[in-house]
């Protein structure tokens, strides 16, 4: 039960390297995650492979899905 988790300074996934998997791991525990805790994805470049259904431009990817963030934070500098 993921509720009786304490929150935690550091995480550090080291999971199977699917971008699906990265993604669904980082919404579960990123909330027990401390303010000014660190959170690290170890291999990522396993999200550009075939075999882990990865890709440069994959839309699913976790880099597509962290790289959304980096947009949000910077909102106010978008132009059309």
């Amino acid at each position: 039960q993921i509720s009786t988790i304490p929150t935690l300074d550091i995480i550090i996934d080291d999971c199977t390297h699917f971008s699906k998997d990265i993604i669904n791991i980082f919404t579960r525990y990123f909330p027990l995650l401390e303010p000014g805790g660190i959170y690290v994805i170890e291999d990522t470049h396993a999200t550009y492979w075939n075999s882990h259904k990865g890709g440069v431009l994959q839309a699913t990817s976790a880099h597509q899905f962290f790289k959304l963030f980096v947009d949000l934070i910077n909102y106010e500098h978008w132009q059309e």
